[in-house]
């Protein structure tokens, strides 16, 4: 048998010869940038947590004042905190 009809449907095929573009690289991501406000608070945070609620030193001075009977008091100022205190 022999094939004599060579005029029909032919496909076209599409031959790309472009270069596929590289897939984009990540850029490193950087830390977060924060505010000034945001700074200070993280600065003051840590230097409050760096620091003691009571003062060691002068808790001992009384201590020592007490023991001596060396401590003097104003009645009236103490009174007067105390009052002021409640008040609050």
């Amino acid at each position: 048998m022999k094939i004599t009809n060579t005029t029909g449907y032919m496909p076209t095929i599409k031959v790309s010869t472009a270069v596929p573009a590289e897939p984009r690289k990540s850029e490193p991501q950087s830390a977060p940038k924060t505010t000034v406000t945001a700074n200070n608070y993280i600065e003051l945070n840590n230097k409050i947590a760096a620091t003691s609620d009571i003062d060691l030193a002068k808790v001992n001075e009384i201590r020592d004042q007490l023991k001596n009977g060396d401590l003097k008091l104003d009645i009236e100022k103490l009174s007067e905190a105390i009052i002021a205190m409640h008040r609050k």
